[in-house]
């Protein structure tokens, strides 16, 4: 049976330590006596008693420690700290003199060295359990603080990878509008699709993340519009089987890298995508029946390297395999 982790925490370590530390009592008690030559079945109930209590009130600066550490500084908790063993040592008196008064009477001295060794070691105790747990807030305050800087870090690489895609895509659509201009129903249906991308990428740049689906439609107006331009000899097929969400403008320049470096040197070009979910990856592919892609034209231009960049940033992983191009996402 598997317990709860609160349970297990209070039986892993809560527990021994409370036992530990209610046991010093009887060590205490017991070599106190031995040096005043002072031994008596009061003395190690007594100090039983006043371990426990002392115990009681160590386990409960340690949560009341990690609940204020927040709000107040460490050196007051210790403070607060000190207080509070040093109320249980009055306590522990006041309940010796009601009960057994005459013993405090005639051990007075033994009692005080008792309580005097007794203070100091829960004292001890608590500035160190205190200051590990002030190391370990700092500690995390540190890593919070490096986890915050490190995704603003990734939002700002982010949207300045994307200002790069959005202008250079815009560059070539209104160049193919121009190669359009003596087609008017062919050179309407372009710019009509082509707002529908512009309105995509205005609404969606500031957004994270966007469904597949979404962008995939995107690409297909592009290639649509593409396919207006070079006619038979350009074909496309886009089949998603997934439904999953990926920054915005992953797949297009991808494609329109394909179409770029393919077009001028073949006379048919077919681009083939495929979003589908093997294991426990979600796996994207954009290939072409040329397979000119390698590994030295990442660098060479601007939609290769920042959409590599995009895609490793989401903790994606963008591999070029036998000429194509092929993103993994882990579920």
């Amino acid at each position: 049976m598997k317990l709860n982790p609160k349970i297990k925490f209070f039986l892993t370590y809560i527990l021994p330590f409370f036992v530990l530390v209610s046991t010093n009592g009887i060590i205490f008690t017991s070599i106190i006596g031995l040096i005043y030559n002072e031994f008596s079945l009061i003395f190690l109930k007594i100090g039983l008693i006043n371990s426990i209590l002392c115990g009681f009130g160590v386990i409960l600066i340690i949560f009341v420690s990690k609940i204020l550490l927040s709000k107040i500084k460490g050196i007051f908790i210790i403070l607060l700290s000190l207080i509070l063993i040093l109320g249980i040592e009055f306590v522990s008196v006041f309940l010796l003199f009601a009960l057994e008064p005459l013993f405090l009477i005639y051990t007075r001295n033994i009692i005080y060295s008792y309580f005097i060794i007794n203070f100091l070691f829960f004292t001890s105790i608590t500035v160190i359990i205190i200051s590990f747990i002030v190391y370990q807030k700092n500690i995390s305050d540190k890593e919070k603080k490096l986890n915050d800087e490190i995704l603003l870090r990734k939002q700002i690489e982010q949207k300045l990878y994307l200002s790069k895609i959005n202008p250079h895509f815009l560059f070539n659509s209104l160049n193919l509008i121009i190669s359009l201009l003596n087609d008017p129903k062919k050179a309407e249906f372009v710019i009509l699709s082509l707002s529908d991308i512009l309105r995509f990428n205005l609404t969606m740049s500031e957004d994270s993340k966007i469904s597949i689906k979404d962008e995939l439609d995107i690409v297909e107006k592009y290639l649509q519009i593409q396919k207006l331009r070079f006619e038979d000899r350009l074909e496309y097929k886009i089949n998603c089987e997934v439904s999953f969400f990926i920054s915005p403008f992953i797949i297009q320049p991808l494609v329109e890298n394909c179409i770029k470096h393919n077009m001028d040197s073949t006379n048919f070009l077919k681009i083939d995508i495929f979003a589908q979910k093997i294991d426990n990856f979600i796996i994207i592919k954009i290939y072409d029946n040329q397979k000119r892609l390698n590994e030295e034209m990442i660098g060479k231009g601007i939609g290769l390297l920042t959409t590599k960049k995009r895609v490793e940033i989401t903790d994606g992983v963008f591999e070029i395999i036998d000429g194509g191009i092929q993103i993994k996402f882990g579920l």
